[in-house]
């Protein structure tokens, strides 16, 4: 018992400090181990026992209002964790504790929120030990700490102090993450130096690390396997997610089960600092059975003659003693528990005990039982009869049914059997529908394509539409440029006959030749002044390619009207020839033929734009 009693100890008194504070609140049994083994060495660090009737929690807790449940624990312990139930979950119903004042309850309902449950059941959970009156013990000391945290008020602190607990937080969490990170660098150092004693034909440094290097992680890792299996078909294949992910998988589920160590598949994935932690496990299990090797050598020559131990015997005796252990600890733990109720069991029991009963009383009380049993017999019994009636009632009812489901079968079948009379005309004038039918969508699929095609002509012409008329407005504009150009061209001509004659130096009988010859001059004068105010209408250009000769004749004699304003420009062309023949012969031979023939083109011109306009007219408008 020495050992169960160290342990309670430990549990009892984590903090001496919230002992002592507690000291004058908490309960104590009269049967606990202190007052039936004053002397003993293991005495238990629980406060002495004072009842104070003011006080809002006396610190007991009644076992019948808890409920109790054990399950399996979980951590190390060998095989007793798998196969006992060890682990304590105490609950009970804050809102229906009458052991607790409204204060608590609704204390406990704020501050312990997270530990009830929707049924409103708060769970406590104790799994320190591999006992499991201990960890009821440990359990029911959590909830009285938790009631007593509701009964002790808040303490107040000032700003001051709030800020410095604020700035000793940060200082502490900034330590321990540099702790931690020198921890990881060690470990690093000694992972690059592991793999070098193992003999990794590569570098590995700790810059590569640093970032995600899955390449690296991997090619290790299959390195590994093959110093553990050389035969193992493990290829370090990553092109895909699942590559990797599948990689991963069957690297730890083959050192699961060849070296029974356990890999965080999440961290080997991260491919950084946190699978060199994984990786180290695997090689460190590699050194230290090469350096075991070496100590076996060794120890191989000193222990020539090795003893042989059989304990197949043993085992039976081993498994008996340690259900019998389990057992006494179960035991000895509900043992303590039913001493502590003792006293108000005892209290219980002697009431009962001297209670003196009335005969009388118990006779009415057994008649009265008696008298209601009665009734609730013959109540059984007129229901059993109700039900042998509804019963018979509903049996005449499913045979009515059946005579019924039977008779509307039978003329179904009449039905189905007799061919109604309609039938050979309906099925002519479905195949006829049908020909109808199909011979309706074959015109409405002609009609849509028709439709079709005279949207598509539609489109054609007015896009050819809109091309003539285009190519009307460039010609248009293209006429209006040659019009210009015509009369600047003009009005040139008009200046040689104007500025550019000069008077010549004739003999007296030339001069008296020409005094006789002045009327005619005065008439080439004239005729020079009509022909400046003459406006002549077309282009300098020929007729267009293509255009043969018969037609731009005949369109010149359909726009005579439009092109020849002012007469007949043939005859006019003629008699201003003759004046300036009569002007003088020396005149007309110091021009040249090819100014004059420049100069005086008035009647080709006259037909090239007549031809022009002609072919314009008759192809474009």
């Amino acid at each position: 018992m020495n050992s169960v009693s160290f342990k309670i100890a430990r549990i009892l008194s984590n903090k001496i400090s919230s002992l002592k504070s507690l000291r004058n609140c908490s309960f104590k049994n009269i049967y606990s181990q202190e007052n039936l083994y004053p002397n003993s060495k293991s005495q238990l660090f629980t406060p002495t026992f004072v009842p104070d009737k003011d006080a809002k929690f006396s610190g007991f807790i009644p076992m019948e209002k808890l409920t109790i449940t054990y399950s399996r624990s979980s951590g190390p312990g060998g095989q007793h964790v798998n196969k006992t139930n060890t682990k304590a979950d105490v609950r009970f119903n804050v809102k229906e504790a009458s052991w607790l004042s409204e204060e608590i309850k609704e204390k406990l309902l704020i501050q312990e929120k997270n530990r009830i449950n929707k049924d409103g059941f708060l769970v406590v959970k104790s799994e320190v030990t591999r006992y499991q009156t201990l960890n009821v013990a440990d359990a029911l000391e959590k909830l009285r700490a938790m009631i007593r945290r509701t009964i002790t008020p808040e303490k107040v602190e000032d700003p001051e102090s709030e800020e410095l607990m604020r700035k000793r937080k940060i200082k502490a969490a900034r330590e321990r993450i540099y702790e931690k990170r020198m921890r990881s660098q060690i470990k690093q150092d000694h992972f690059t130096e592991t793999m070098r004693f193992l003999g990794y034909p590569r570098l590995i440094s700790l810059s590569n690390f640093r970032v995600p290097n899955f390449s690296l992680v991997a090619e290790i890792l299959v390195w590994l396997i093959h110093r553990f299996d050389p035969d193992s078909d493990m290829t370090a294949e990553y092109e895909t997610v699942e590559d990797r992910v599948s990689i991963i998988r069957r690297a730890a589920e083959f050192i699961a089960i060849k070296t029974n160590i356990k890999l965080n598949t999440k961290k080997l994935y991260q491919a950084d600092g946190h699978a060199v932690h994984e990786l180290l496990k695997i090689a460190t299990a590699l050194y230290e059975a090469q350096n075991k090797n070496a100590e076996d050598e060794i120890m191989s020559g000193e222990m020539l003659n090795p003893l042989v131990i059989d304990i197949t015997d043993e085992l039976s005796e081993l498994k008996t003693t340690r259900q019998m252990a389990s057992q006494l600890t179960v035991s000895g733990a509900s043992l303590f528990d039913l001493l502590g109720r003792e006293v108000q069991l005892r209290e219980v029991r002697n009431n009962k005990a001297a209670r003196q009963f009335d005969t009388s009383q118990i006779e009415v009380a057994l008649k009265d039982v008696i008298d209601s049993m009665k009734k609730d017999i013959d109540d059984t019994r007129r229901q059993i009869d109700n039900v042998k009636e509804t019963e018979q009632n509903l049996e005449t009812k499913i045979e009515r049914r059946q005579m019924e489901l039977e008779r509307n079968k039978k003329r179904l079948m009449t039905l189905r059997k007799v061919r109604p009379a309609f039938m050979e005309e309906f099925e002519k004038l479905e195949v006829e529908l049908k020909g109808v039918y199909d011979h309706y969508l074959q015109k409405c699929r002609y009609l849509a394509y028709l439709e079709h095609l005279y949207e598509d002509m539609t489109k054609v012409e007015q896009e050819k539409f809109e091309q003539r008329q285009a190519a009307t407005k460039r010609q248009l504009e293209q006429l209006r440029g040659e019009d210009a150009s015509f009369e600047t061209i003009m009005e040139g001509n008009d200046s040689i006959f104007t500025n550019n004659i000069r008077p010549l130096n004739l003999d007296e009988a030339e001069r008296s030749s020409d005094k006789n010859d002045q009327p005619g001059e005065i008439t080439g004068r004239a005729s020079r002044v009509q022909l400046n105010q003459r406006r002549i209408y077309g282009t300098m250009s020929g007729r267009p390619r293509g255009l043969r000769e018969n037609d731009s004749i005949g369109s010149l004699d359909d726009s005579d009207s439009d092109l020849l304003i002012d007469g007949d420009l043939d005859d006019d062309e003629e008699d201003d020839d003759i004046d300036i023949e009569n002007v003088g012969g020396n005149l007309l031979n110091s021009v040249t033929s090819h100014e004059i023939a420049a100069s005086l083109d008035f009647k080709g011109n006259s037909e090239k734009r007549s031809i022009s306009k002609a072919g314009h007219v008759d192809e474009d408008f």
